[in-house]
């Protein structure tokens, strides 16, 4: 009998819509996984350090640079410990920017593959400082890759997000009593976009920030796991706006959970994304923010177009674009390297 290979799966966001499943689409694939949750704290708890963090940050900063090297020094001893107790064929981490370079250089000389599937791209500072180190750097954006290889970081690979719906927990029969639906962060462009759209039924969900902003009137609270699904299975069309660097090709989780729940998506044009679906049959671009208002006007009048667009839409994610069939892509490059 084969023996299987063992993972040693580590995460930093426990709740994250993908990290944390990650787990079961590797047990399916054949691999002995065993889950490292490095957002783990040393006080005991997220909320002590959050009530550490504000105690100690404004007072002294010596103190809580000194609780910042305990809390790092706890994280990387776990990640240690962990590896020296599994003994895993590959460490995976999900970001897991927590685990430093020194660390991953330790895993490497016990002899462990080690790899990292980073959903993020050249605008987060981590991406130079951490790629370097992996047998394996999966990014989601092509020219995030591209920067990289030309440094000299052959380990640089393409992987695009993936939903972790399958079909079985998409609800189709929910009434969508969404118009416009915008899950994420407040930034400029964002403001600028929904407050032209404020004559439509906008609802917007992310962190508190939104109420500080001109369109407090649209936010309707946090959502998280769940909630998104809910939140989507009940939208008629999600707005998306990807990561606003000029030159960063990938398209960012929200596309494919928007479509896996059988919302139409409307999003800012990204090549990436062009790659992945068909435009006007699978998904909608606008190429410049002025022709939002008539493409959100026109899909809201014309149903049978909308909905048209959006099963196919959906099909394309759930058939294709699935986290499992990134796993498997993911562990055929690494396998097929190191066999």
């Amino acid at each position: 009998m084969k023996k299987k290979l063992k993972v040693l799966l580590t995460i930093c966001n426990p709740h994250d819509e993908v990290q944390l499943p990650m787990s079961e689409p590797l047990k399916n694939l054949g691999y002995d996984v065993q889950i490292c949750d490095v957002s783990f704290r040393p006080f005991g708890s997220r909320l002590l350090f959050r009530i550490c963090r504000r105690l100690f940050k404004p007072r002294s900063s010596y103190l809580w640079n000194k609780l910042l090297r305990f809390s790092s020094w706890f994280t990387q001893r776990r990640v240690i410990r962990a590896a020296k107790k599994f003994k895993p064929d590959i460490f995976l981490a999900i970001k897991a920017k927590e685990v430093e370079t020194e660390t991953v250089y330790k895993l490497r000389d016990m002899g462990i593959v080690t790899a990292n599937w980073y959903m993020e791209g050249v605008w987060h500072q981590s991406v130079f400082i951490l790629s370097p180190a992996y047998d394996y750097f999966f990014t989601v954006d092509e020219y995030t890759v591209s920067v990289l290889r030309e440094q000299g970081i052959v380990s640089a690979h393409y992987m695009p997000c993936g939903t972790r719906l399958v079909p079985s927990q998409v609800n189709n029969m929910c009434e969508r009593i969404y118009d416009i639906s915008f899950i994420g962060t407040p930034i400029p462009l964002r403001e600028q976009i929904f407050g032209m759209l404020s004559d439509f039924d906008i609802n917007i969900w992310g962190p508190s920030l939104w109420e500080n902003t001109a369109l407090k009137k649209f936010y309707r609270g946090r959502a998280y796991g769940a909630d998104l699904d809910n939140i989507y299975q009940r939208s008629k069309i999600v707005i998306n706006i990807n990561n606003t660097h000029d030159k960063t090709t990938g398209p960012n989780l929200r596309n494919f959970e928007g479509m896996g729940n059988g919302a139409l998506l409307v999003s800012d044009y990204k090549k990436g994304l062009e790659e992945l679906f068909t435009e006007k049959k699978e998904l909608v671009f606008y190429r410049d923010i002025s022709e939002l208002p008539g493409l959100v006007s026109y899909y809201l009048e014309h149903e049978d177009e909308r909905s048209a667009s959006a099963k196919a839409g959906q099909l394309a994610v759930l058939t294709n674009h699935t986290i499992e069939s990134r796993v498997k892509k993911m562990m055929e490059i690494i396998k097929k390297s190191h066999n």
